[in-house]
């Protein structure tokens, strides 16, 4: 088999499922990156803006806006960190929990719906195919440095 057809088959699964995630958060009245913070932030607690840029590897000034957009939406909000009167501490608000909760019943369906058709054993198969794919890249890159 002609394994550019392959690694096509694997790109196109992540487009297909990031369209599909993204138009399903759009829905909630939120832009897929902005979703991202909210994410963060419920999974680590209230944090910094540097925190949040430090761990998704983007821009202060990105956070920033993103931030700015988010709260002025309802969705997070600023308080003072107890530790650091300096600090501002980004936490979700009740708006920001419901997001947060119904996008992850979203990415539940879309998961669930995305192996249709598929027993438990083939998607274990699957799993095991593509750690092996991962793997080998890791090596490669590896070796070159």
């Amino acid at each position: 088999m002609d394994k550019r057809i392959l690694v096509w088959d694997i790109i196109r699964i992540a487009r297909e499922h990031r369209k599909t995630v993204e138009k399903r958060i759009c829905s909630l009245g939120i832009h897929p990156s902005q979703h991202h913070f909210l994410m963060h932030v419920a999974k680590n607690g209230a944090c910094t803006q540097n925190h949040i840029a430090e761990a998704m590897e983007v821009s202060a000034a990105t956070v920033a806006v993103s931030i700015k957009k988010l709260e002025k939406g309802g969705y997070i909000e600023k308080r003072i960190s107890e530790y650091d009167g300096r600090s501002n501490l980004i936490a979700l608000t009740a708006k920001g929990e419901e997001v947060v909760q119904q996008s992850r019943l979203m990415f539940e369906e879309v998961d669930g719906k995305m192996f249709d058709g598929l027993t438990e054993e083939q998607q274990n198969q699957l799993h095991e195919y593509m750690e092996q794919v991962i793997n080998n890249l890791k090596t490669m890159e590896e070796n070159q440095t």
